[in-house]
């Protein structure tokens, strides 16, 4: 009776080949933080976003979405941060532009 129970037992990890759903979270991350730091920063904050999503689902049982996930969290910031920072910046130019004409 008990061989019956540990017939199907195997010890250790299953390590088969990994889910390619663990490795698009990756990818995306990846390409946003890139993305981000690049001229393309409204793609990398839409590729940030999918990461967050798409690695979120999976992040406690994929490290490769886990990786992703953080990633699309630093990519998303990156890119919020220097638009921020663009608009700050960018913001006395129209100022002066629109109210102040004569100048």
């Amino acid at each position: 009776m008990m061989s019956e129970f540990y017939e199907n037992y195997t010890a250790g990890p299953q390590n088969g080949p990994k889910s390619p759903s663990g490795t698009t979270p990756f990818v995306l991350g990846l390409l946003s933080i890139i993305l981000s730091l690049s001229f393309s920063r409204l793609v990398g904050i839409v590729l940030g976003i999918i990461a967050i999503v798409l690695g979120g689902r999976l992040r406690y049982t994929d490290s490769e979405a886990k990786a992703g996930f953080i990633m699309g969290i630093i990519g998303l910031c990156l890119g919020l941060c220097i638009v921020a920072l663009v608009v700050l910046a960018l913001t006395p130019l129209f100022i002066s532009w629109f109210f102040l004409p004569w100048l």
